[in-house]
């Protein structure tokens, strides 16, 4: 199986799907000439084993409409392609009978269709229709950010009622209010195999809300996001009801609300009982006493929810004394949000106690909750007595040296550290620095805006030395220049670890690009690197980064550098080939782990050899050993990242990962 990467188009390369039909993916996003689409047209209308197209071409508004009428017809008569990517192609910008309504109408075997972010105009809804209606087979379905209307709601509502099939659903950012709600409730009653569905942001007020969250099926939703969508009431009285019968529903979103005491009882009517639900957020909707009271009794009771978000909900002083009382007794909670909320010293305190006999927090985020010098040294007592926080945010807290002393004390053994938007001064670096030549466990560490200077940057470099496990770092935002990327390029030269390094708005020049460009000769392990924002580059010094690609074959993705850099861009396409190509050829040994348990435990080990060795990736199985059933368990990496790194490190190998089709997930791994 091999994907044709085309980020920018260079030596006709759509010539190779005529010639070569072993090319199962096409992803089109660099500048397209006329040439390149006649290539295309042609490629794509012989093959029958091109499965996956993704459009996000930069093409000249002028020649569009006659660019995406060779486009289109290419693809109305292939009959292979199972995953249409069409986010953020603009393929209604200049012409409504473009490329969308022509590809539709006669693609009935597209599984996955994203059309997310694409500026369609009034009454789309009912070309997007005629397509989807003789499709039986669609799964996967985003329509996010296209300010789709009750007008082009109640046509693709009805064309969907045709599949029975759809599991994941993103109408996220449009204009559906009451009246589409009214259209799309009636597709949801009769969908009994949707488990994803998302709709924050829809002006739905309550009734609409209610109509919605009263269609869906019980037995089967396993995400729902109705944020933003002032649920009122009515709302909150139906999603109460949901929760209580639902035995399917693990992850709920209902932030940004405006819940008041009587909507937020309503709701926690049905978490009483609940024994599904892992995942809450109820962040931006300020409950009263009395609604804090209904869910901190919800959280004392409820051992089975292991994420609660409470961003920005005004908790104080006397709130923090409810919510401590449930943290302290709480044994199944995992991660904990109060990031927003303005937690005096006397709030930290109150925690205090709760942390002291709750053993079985592992993520805590207090980004924004001024914190201060007094609130960090607070902070520092109270996770010395609690051993089990590895993942911390407490980034936008104002915290100078002091705090970061008192807080060196427990640096040495977080995973995950976010101390961004935080002023330290040269003082509050080393004291941060020696807390890190003590960590041997940290994965990310991101120091945002944190004003480091030059020399900040090579005392934080040698502080990471001996550390075997760091992944991502963070320098964004801050003084660093020419000086600072030579001291950069000079400390990763040694490094075998990090892969993702973030030197974005920073103010390297011309100068640095020399340094840069050292960096990618001397260290064959990196394999992302933002440039973007205020560092300046010129193109004739890129041809020096372009050079130094060839000493490795490691580099995915270079962020930040000019559009016109056409050789360098196919030397990153070809090192995503040849990882590519590396992956494609997994199976030869195998790992037989016993049980679920210590499956996990080897996950992460496993993580740090596919990090260690990028693009040169070792053949290797995990087989499940009761069933025999087999999966890669690059793949498996892949979802252990999405789920215990989450947003905090985008691993650089997933957009790759996610093209192989080697797998399935890790959950359904973990179910056989």
């Amino acid at each position: 199986m091999k994907r044709l990467f085309d980020e920018l188009i260079t030596e006709r390369q759509f010539l190779k799907l005529y010639y070569d039909q072993d090319i199962t993916q096409v992803n089109i996003a660099g500048q397209l000439a006329q040439d390149d689409l006649k290539d295309l047209y042609q490629g794509i209308n012989v093959s029958d084993v091109v499965t996956h197209f993704s459009y996000r071409a930069k093409i000249d508004p002028t020649t569009k409409q006659q660019k995406d009428a060779i486009i289109s017809s290419g693809l109305k008569s292939n009959k292979s392609i199972t995953h249409l990517d069409l986010h953020q192609g603009n393929v209604y910008q200049t012409n409504v009978h473009g490329i969308l309504p022509q590809m539709l109408e006669t693609s009935h075997n597209i599984i996955y269709l994203d059309l997310a972010n694409n500026n369609f105009p009034p009454n789309s809804g009912k070309v997007i229709a005629a397509g989807l209606k003789g499709n039986q087979v669609l799964k996967y379905l985003n329509l996010a950010g296209n300010a789709l209307d009750h007008n082009n709601i109640e046509p693709i509502s009805f064309a969907l009622q045709f599949n029975q099939v759809l599991e994941y659903l993103n109408l996220d950012s449009n204009k559906i209010g009451e009246n589409g709600a009214k259209y799309l409730s009636q597709l949801l009653k009769d969908h009994s195999s949707l488990k994803h569905l998302s709709i924050k942001g829809n002006s739905l007020n309550e009734y609409g809300s209610s109509l919605i969250i009263e269609s869906l099926n019980p037995d089967c939703l396993e995400y729902l996001d109705i944020s933003a969508n002032s649920i009122g009431t009515q709302g909150a009285r139906a999603l109460g009801q949901f929760i209580k019968i639902t035995n399917s529903l693990q992850q709920l979103y209902s932030s940004q609300n405006n819940l008041h005491s009587e909507q937020i009882r309503y709701i926690n009517s049905g978490l009483k009982g609940n024994k599904t639900i892992k995942l809450i957020d109820l962040s931006y909707n300020y409950p009263d006493e009395l609604g804090n009271k209904a869910l901190v009794a919800t959280l004392s009771a409820n051992n089975s929810i292991e994420q609660f978000i409470l961003k920005n909900n005004s908790l104080n002083y006397e709130r923090i004394k409810y919510w401590s009382d449930a943290i302290e007794v709480n044994n199944g909670l995992r991660y904990l949000d109060l990031g927003g909320n303005n937690l005096s010293e006397a709030s930290i305190l109150l925690l205090s106690n709760a942390f002291k006999e709750n053993n079985s927090i592992i993520k805590l985020g207090l980004s924004c909750t001024g914190l201060g010098e007094t609130g960090a040294i607070c902070l520092a007592k109270v996770l010395s007595a609690n051993k089990s926080v590895t993942h911390l945010d407490i980034s936008n807290n104002q915290i100078q040296s002091k705090g970061i002393e008192a807080l060196s004390e427990i640096i040495d053994r977080m995973q995950y550290l976010n101390l961004g938007n935080n002023n330290f001064s040269s003082k509050g670096i080393e004291f941060l620095a020696e807390g890190l030549k003590l960590n041997k466990a940290l994965v990310s560490l991101d120091l945002t805006r944190c004003s480091l200077s030059d020399l900040d940057i090579g005392i934080i470099f040698d502080s990471l030395e001996n550390n075997p496990c760091l992944i991502k770092l963070n320098f964004s935002n801050n003084n660093i220049n020419n000086n600072g990327a030579k001291i950069i390029a000079d400390k990763m030269a040694t490094n075998k670890t990090i892969a993702i390094l973030d030197m974005s708005h920073n103010s390297i020049n011309n100068t640095g690009v020399d340094h840069i460009a050292d960096l990618i000769k001397n260290n064959g392990y990196v394999a992302n690197i933002n440039l973007t924002g205020s560092n300046q580059f010129q193109i004739q010094w890129i041809q020096k980064i372009t050079d130094a690609l060839d000493a490795h074959n490691n580099i995915l993705k270079i962020d930040g550098l000019p559009d016109n850099t056409g050789s360098l861009a196919a030397k990153i396409v070809k090192n995503q080939q040849l990882l590519h190509s590396n992956l494609t050829k997994l199976a030869k040994k195998t790992f037989v782990f016993e049980d679920k348990e210590e499956l996990h435990k080897n996950l992460l080990t496993i993580a740090k050899q596919i990090q260690s060795t990028c693009g040169k990736l070792p053949p290797q199985t995990l087989t499940n050993k009761e069933t025999g059933t087999s999966r890669e368990y690059l793949s498996i990496i892949k979802d252990l990242f999405s789920e215990d790194i989450s947003d905090e490190v985008e691993n650089p190998y997933i957009s790759v990962l996610a093209q192989t089709d080697l797998l399935g997930s890790y959950e359904d791994w973990l179910e056989t």
